[in-house]
């Protein structure tokens, strides 16, 4: 886990996670999804190519609250 600043009151977590090859990112995201829309948060990916690196940013109230960044091994 990191915590970076972002201004003088607000900061994020970044939780960095690695998984090996055969984990299903893109299930994870969707998992995780389900698991928290009904506390109104958002979640947006991005994958990181050529790497398959996937960036998951928890949105609450259009601020980005959290992130967790999968990395394969």
């Amino acid at each position: 886990m990191q915590t970076i600043e972002i201004d003088s009151v607000f900061y994020r977590n970044i939780y960095s996670v690695s998984v090996p090859d055969q984990f299903s990112k893109t299930t994870f995201h969707y998992k995780l999804h389900e698991n928290i829309w009904p506390y109104n948060v958002q979640t947006l990916a991005q994958v990181d190519f050529p790497d398959r690196d996937m960036r998951i940013h928890l949105i609450v109230n259009y601020k980005v609250r959290r992130s967790v960044y999968l990395n394969t091994r």
